[in-house]
């Protein structure tokens, strides 16, 4: 099974240097939401000079496959590719920071649909335990039960086999001042037309 259309698309700034990154979100028709662990996945694509972008036939068959199996599905566009802005580097690492800022953005995403479901549950328990502590819940990023696969195909993979451990990515979009990152800070006009209740956009 391949991807179908996105449920959103949307940018968001690299940590990089803010250059803008063509994003797509997939939710699955049966969500993970009810399930005790939310479960997400990235897919990143082949070297953009080389043809590679979120549109690519392998990054759309895994992710399709992943899609079936329950989980919400990230794609982007690294820097040069589509219609992301900015061009191909020759180290790699504005790349690995348009990866992590990816990351930390379904890293919020994720943690803000089990937020929302534990609200509507009105227990103020994430289930298995963990629970929702200090005044603002959506900062607490590894407290959540959150599943995030990590990959890529070709040269998505290279860059993903580089990134950061998790307390790390969730300690750079912790900070109050991230503008990628949903749940802490909506201010850019582009990510706040994305509704991250979940509800598909009409």
């Amino acid at each position: 099974m391949y991807l179908p259309s996105p449920t959103y698309s949307f940018t968001i700034p690299s940590l990089h240097d803010e250059t803008q990154l063509d994003c797509r979100l997939y939710l699955p028709r049966n969500s993970s939401l009810q399930s005790e662990t939310i479960r997400g996945a990235i897919v990143a694509h082949p070297y953009a000079p080389l043809g590679g972008c979120y549109d690519d036939p392998v990054v759309s068959f895994v992710g399709g496959e992943l899609l079936e199996s329950g989980y919400i599905v990230g794609t982007f566009n690294f820097r040069g590719a589509g219609t992301s802005g900015g061009r191909t580097s020759w180290t790699a690492k504005p790349e690995l920071a348009d990866y992590v800022s990816f990351y930390g953005f379904m890293l919020c995403y994720l943690h803000s649909l089990r937020s929302q479901e534990v609200s509507r549950r009105g227990d103020g328990n994430i289930p298995c335990g963990a629970n929702v502590e200090g005044s603002n819940p959506q900062l607490t990023l590894d407290r959540a039960d959150i599943h995030l696969i990590l990959g890529g195909y070709s040269y998505g993979s290279l860059i993903a086999s580089h990134l950061p451990a998790l307390n790390v990515v969730a300690d750079l979009f912790r900070n109050t001042n991230c503008r990628i990152c949903p749940v802490v800070n909506f201010n850019r006009p582009r990510l706040t037309e994305l509704d991250i209740s979940g509800e598909r956009m009409g």
